[in-house]
Parts: structure tokens; C-alpha cells; sequence
């Protein structure tokens, strides 16, 4: 059973593309080899570990080569996790927020964008969730409802993972830059070398 999309601790963020401040994970996490304590959430669906970005611009425009792995794009660059990436406004309506679940070793911290406005389609919204797992190093990206806006950058939307380097990135099939639309369908991301925590 996924953890709930309401509820959580809110996000500092109120603006539109922008990055949070450094928040706490809870515990550490191992990425692509490296090991971090704390994330940055951005308003478009994504994390990051580039903990620099702190209340800087997150990035919302995307082009149809613009496809992950990416260090040329500003906006893909930037980030390490995009739970959906797209461009969408808080400020209109919906909820951004996180939770830290469970105890260790086995603790979740849960992000979840729930119900966001897009931006220039204000009136469809999408609702996602990540989830980062202790230990095991697992990322879960849950789609509940995801619709297109094809009014805007032209619709584009990407789901995956890059490391810091911006040169291996894994992605669902069907899921890098490119337009499609999706409801209720999952992704897990697992470390494909070394042993768990």
C-alpha cells in the first residue's frame, strides 16, 4: 500500500520553479555511488542532490531532444530524480509536501506532488509520488494522474533517474522526453551494483 498524498510536512515552496532548501532526509542515501543526507525538491516534479541549487530557479522548459542522460539542458541538468517532469504551478493550486515514514533501518521519505496545476492548462492537474527507502537505496516513482498539456513545451514530460555527472541516466520505456499521458502506473528504480546498507 502506497503512503498517503496528503498529510505530509509542507514544502517551503509557494513560488513557481523554484528549489526548496536543503531538507533532511532522516537518513542516508545512496546514489549512483555517493551517499547524501539531505535533498532539494523542485516545484517541476524532480529532486536533486546538488544541494547548491537551494532556493534557486528549477527549470521547467524542455525540448523534444532533450532526452536524459543531459548535461546540456538547464533543466535537466539540474536535477537527479524526476518523479514526472513537467512544467507545473503551486501557486495556482495543489500541494507539494513530504513525510518521513517507518524507523530504521527501513525508514521511506515520501515526496508528493498532489493535485498541482499545470502551468497554462490551470485547469488539469497531476498527483505523483516518490518515494526514497533506506537501506535497500530503492526508488519507487508513483503515477496517479498525469495528463497532457500539449498547449505548453509542447506537452513534453520525462521519468527517470541521472547521476550527479549528467551521464547515465535510466528511464522507463516510453517515458524520456517525450509526450504521453499515464494513470496509475508505478516505476522502481534499484541499485544494480553492491549490497544493501
Amino acid at each position: 500500500i502506497a503512503p498517503p498524498l496528503t498529510g505530509g510536512t509542507p514544502t517551503s515552496i509557494k513560488e513557481s520553479d523554484v528549489w526548496s532548501e536543503a531538507i533532511e532526509l532522516g537518513f542516508e542515501f545512496c546514489f549512483f555511488g555517493d551517499t547524501f543526507s539531505q535533498i532539494l525538491i523542485g516545484t517541476n516534479g524532480m529532486l536533486s542532490f546538488e544541494l547548491e541549487n537551494a532556493g534557486e530557479s528549477n527549470g521547467w522548459s524542455m525540448g523534444v531532444n532533450d532526452e536524459l542522460p543531459n548535461a546540456s539542458s538547464f533543466t535537466l541538468a539540474e536535477a537527479n530524480i524526476y518523479g514526472v517532469a513537467h512544467d507545473i504551478d503551486p501557486r495556482v493550486c495543489g500541494d507539494i509536501n513530504y513525510m518521513v515514514l517507518g524507523s530504521s533501518p527501513s525508514r521511506q521519505f515520501v515526496i508528493n506532488f498532489s493535485e498541482v496545476c499545470y502551468f497554462s492548462c490551470n485547469d488539469i492537474q497531476s498527483s505523483s509520488q516518490i518515494i526514497l527507502y533506506e537501506s535497500s537505496n530503492t526508488i519507487d516513482i508513483n503515477i496517479y494522474d498525469k495528463p497532457i498539456c500539449d498547449t505548453w513545451n509542447g506537452g513534453l514530460a520525462v521519468v527517470g533517474v541521472q547521476n550527479i555527472d549528467d551521464t547515465i541516466a535510466f528511464t522507463p520505456p516510453e517515458r524520456n522526453t517525450s509526450v504521453w499521458e499515464a494513470t496509475d502506473e508505478f516505476w522502481r528504480f534499484t541499485p544494480s551494483l553492491g549490497t544493501d546498507n
